[in-house]
Order: C-alpha cells, then sequence, then structure tokens
C-alpha cells in the first residue's frame, strides 16, 4: 500500500465513478491520483483511465505522467 495523508487515502479508497482532486498547488493530487490510477488498473482487466490536466506542462515533465512513471 502506499503511503498516503488522510486526504490522499480517502481519495485513493473511494469507490466514485467519477473523481475530481482540487486543492492548492503541492498539496499530493497528483500522487494519489497516479495510485488511484495504479490501483484502478490492477484491480480491473481491461481498465480505462482518463487524466486530464489544464496546461501541457502539467501532464510532461514533473506533471501526472512523469510522477506515474517515477514515483508510482
Amino acid at each position: 500500500m502506499p503511503s498516503l495523508n488522510p486526504a490522499q487515502w480517502k481519495l485513493f479508497m473511494s469507490d466514485a465513478k467519477y473523481i475530481l482532486a482540487w486543492s492548492e498547488k503541492f498539496s499530493g493530487k497528483t500522487y494519489a491520483c497516479a495510485n488511484k490510477v495504479m490501483k484502478h488498473a490492477y484491480e480491473n482487466r481491461n481498465a480505462f483511465v482518463i487524466m486530464l490536466t489544464r496546461t501541457g506542462n502539467m501532464s510532461t515533465d514533473g506533471g501526472a505522467w512523469w510522477k506515474l512513471i517515477n514515483d508510482v
């Protein structure tokens, strides 16, 4: 199991069909969502995930994709 703070753990364990992670910068949203993506892909055969970001650089170097590949 990943080491998550209480708010991240709530997101990680949620069974909601859609999840919106909204908070201030550097609060751990990307890390929690990346862990949720991995959990979903592991538990569901042929899983499908979409992660959206507002700008391109949020999803490349240091962003969601980078954290998914390197941190999770």
